[in-house]
């Protein structure tokens, strides 16, 4: 009773029993092998870590043009586009103590992907876009390019 050891997880180490938990989770979503792969991508070849500048470049969206029929796109929508990777990052894959060489390894980046994507509860994903839309708009500018969005109108209000 108490405290568990290796021996009681047919001798796996803690790290691998928690490589396997985030890659069981991942695997329930079917997108374990496209993670597998966009992970080695951003890898470079002589590392087992992806930079976090390199995740933010690739969630960001770099919106320079962008049209719409229905209704007219908000001026500052742009500038909220292009910090979203760097706040999904920041939101969904923090770095450990440990590695404070700005990199994630690859269980820190499923975990991140699991935080966000994996099967859970309405309430929880309705926090995560709560979270998302405060990290955002935590600036001023932010918050009024938000609020000319016709449906997000209300939920500031």
């Amino acid at each position: 009773m108490g405290a568990s050891s290796s021996a009681d997880h047919g001798g796996i180490s803690e790290q691998q029993q928690r490589q396997e938990e985030e890659e069981n989770l991942a695997a329930a979503t079917g997108f374990l092998p496209s993670l597998r792969n966009a992970f080695s991508n951003l890898s470079p070849p002589s590392s087992s870590s992806v930079p976090l500048a390199s995740l933010q470049e690739t969630l960001s969206l770099d919106v320079q043009v962008l049209a719409s029929e229905s209704t007219p796109v908000p001026e500052h929508f742009p500038a909220l586009s292009s910090n979203l990777g760097a706040t999904l990052v920041s939101l969904f894959f923090p770095v450990a103590d440990d590695r404070a060489d700005g990199r994630i390894d690859w269980i820190g980046f499923l975990s991140g992907y699991n935080r966000c994507c994996c099967r859970m509860p309405v309430s929880r994903s309705i926090n995560v876009l709560y979270r998302l839309y405060a990290a955002l708009s935590w600036k001023p500018e932010r918050l009024a390019a938000w609020s000319s969005i016709p449906m997000l109108a209300t939920v500031i209000r």
